[in-house]
């Protein structure tokens, strides 16, 4: 429902509502100003233009620091942005006002509530809406922030930031952060907060660590802000592996603007602005147009940074059934390849809340040769869309039935399959992914989780960690000499590779069933779970047993079961 509060703005001039939900904005080319509750005592505030010529783009303002003379809602650049022909967000933080005397808080909000689950929802339902097929996300200092943090959830999106922070500890001594964590945020440290929200307080960690989704990221710095050039820029470049001499980076997609605007730390000239903004949505443009399969205007279900190295890979269908979307398995590598089974709702095969995601553990070879396109678990009562996702691992040797995701010495998975996930939740309108992990799949899945608050894990009778001893030491050993034929043992793994598991999971995202007369399970499993829950001593505060869910170790066992329990979480 959208309900009237003024007519006009006392300084914005713009008509103004309380909403709802997203779905109650008007999708037309007035601009007005929406207010909408998202919980703990926070309103969201935008201002929304939905029409524009240029609809094939969607232009989202984020802002930095106001002064105490700034009233509530802030937004940037309202008045120029309506005066040109984009679709137009503009957010104002609503961390800000649970503490009038805060100036800067960065769209962080609350332990409960992860305000960019909320931009990302307008965002994606505006796009949709307008047919917008890219996006870019603005802002200067503390909104440049804001722009990388929310541009790593968008496949097709630039982050274009002018002069940012990119750790909140490092600015200005913390002095701005640490009063949004000790009124918000219990006091809690540094190293918690960037272990428990990985990705809301320091974005040099998110990109640094290949968290985003593939977005282009303009990172235009004034060569005049020593501050900055210290603090963020610098440590920023290291993180992602910057070479000044060739501008080249891990990040496929960067482009680094350095130039003398001022002294000290400032915005840069609205002109030069509109200049790097118009030079964004060009690239944007050839972006999208380069990667996307579909025709112009189309979003694509899958980008991925190796598909833009090597164009020429080929493509396999794995699906085609009358009246639903074929999906393709899309070469990555040489030593590896990733095969995406997508399979629509039953009906129009239209939009879905949750895209579930399916895992697999053991699998016969012979019965089933990679990629194994289907799962025993795949839920034919839930009316959502789903995806089956074979272990890569598998494509290196044919006899192979366990390869625990590794993908290949090479190449790490996690990254491409990230990507491709996202991609199609964003294809299909999904603002969660459930990731459905028997057994051993569950070293990968607790790894996406990691990623972002988008996704959910639910891990049957999980092993979390390899191991050379048990049952599993010869599908180890076979996996390991798979993958990694130039190391001779699991620990030089470890010391030769960056993919641990993730070490700490937010239980509210997290449910963990377990058979505890399971051989398994007494000999490994409470070691298991205690390595993705240190922070709580390695309790089993996540777990919960199902009766007949499992017989012994085997996950698949009762299917049923499983059903019922995604049926309840998804009803949640």
């Amino acid at each position: 429902m959208r309900r009237l509060i003024r007519e006009s703005h006392a300084f914005y001039k713009l008509t103004e509502y309380m909403i709802d939900d997203v779905a109650d904005v008007r999708i037309d080319d007035s601009a007005a100003i929406y207010h909408l509750a998202i919980g703990d005592g926070m309103i969201l505030s935008f201002v929304l233009r939905a029409g524009g010529e240029q609809n094939d783009v969607l232009r989202v303002a984020l802002h930095g620091a106001r002064t105490a003379k700034v009233k509530l809602p802030y937004f940037l650049r309202v008045s120029s942005s309506l005066q040109d022909s984009y679709p137009f967000i503009a957010f104002s933080d609503p961390t800000l006002g649970l503490d009038e005397g805060n100036l800067l808080s960065w769209y962080l909000g609350t332990p409960g509530i992860d305000v960019d689950d909320w931009m990302e929802k307008v965002v994606r339902y505006v796009a949709s809406a307008t047919g917008a097929s890219g996006v870019v996300f603005e802002g200067s200092s503390g909104g440049g922030y804001t722009s990388l943090r929310l541009s790593a959830r968008f496949v097709a999106s630039v982050a274009l930031c002018f002069s940012p922070q990119t750790d909140t500890f490092r600015y200005l001594g913390g002095v701005f952060v640490e009063r949004v964590v000790r009124n918000l945020f219990l006091g809690c440290s540094e190293r918690e907060l960037k272990a428990r929200y990985p990705g809301r307080f320091s974005v040099t960690d998110l990109y640094g660590e290949r968290m985003h989704r593939g977005n282009l990221v303009t990172y235009a710095q004034n060569d005049g802000d020593a501050e900055h050039l210290r603090d963020h820029l610098a440590p920023f470049l290291e993180a992602i592996g910057y070479d000044h001499a060739s501008g080249e980076s891990n990040l496929e997609n960067f482009r680094l603007v350095r130039e003398h605007i001022a002294e000290g730390h400032g915005p840069h000239p609205l002109k030069r602005w509109n200049e790097l903004f118009e030079d964004s949505v060009a690239w944007l443009r050839r972006h999208i147009a380069r990667t996307s399969p579909l025709p112009p205007g189309a979003e694509p279900m899958f980008t991925s940074e190796a598909e833009e190295a090597a164009p020429e890979a080929s493509k396999r269908e794995l699906v085609v059934e009358s009246g639903t979307e074929a999906a393709s398995g899309v070469s990555l590598a040489a030593d590896g390849r990733l095969a995406l089974n997508v399979r629509p709702p039953r009906g129009d095969g239209g939009r879905s809340e949750t895209l579930v995601v399916y895992f697999h553990s053991v699998v016969d070879p012979v019965a089933h040769p990679y990629p194994y396109v289907d799962s025993p678990l795949r839920s034919e009562r839930l009316n959502e869309w789903s995806v089956v996702v074979p272990d890569p691992t598998l494509a290196l040797d044919t006899t192979l039935r366990l390869g625990w995701y590794l993908g290949g010495e090479s190449w790490d998975p996690l990254p491409d399959l990230e990507a491709a996930l996202s991609g199609a939740a964003d294809r299909v309108g999904a603002r969660r992914i459930l990731l459905v992990a028997p057994s051993t799949a569950a070293l990968i899945a607790s790894r996406l989780v990691g990623c972002s608050s988008r996704y959910l894990g639910l891990f049957l009778a999980p092993v979390f960690a390899l191991s050379v001893e048990g049952s599993a030491a010869t599908f180890v050993r076979r996996a390991l000499a798979t993958a990694f034929p130039s190391v001779r043992s699991i620990e030089d793994v470890a010391r030769s590779d960056s993919r641990p598991i993730w070490k700490t999971l937010d239980a509210e995202r997290v449910r963990v069933f377990v058979n505890p007369e399971s051989p398994e399970w007494k000999t490994r499993g409470h070691h298991h779970f205690a390595l993705i829950n240190q922070d709580r001593g390695g309790s089993l505060l996540a777990a919960e047993v199902r009766e007949g869910l499992f017989a012994g170790h085997q996950t698949a066992a009762q299917p049923n079961q499983v059903e019922s329990i995604l049926e309840e979480w998804l009803n949640d």
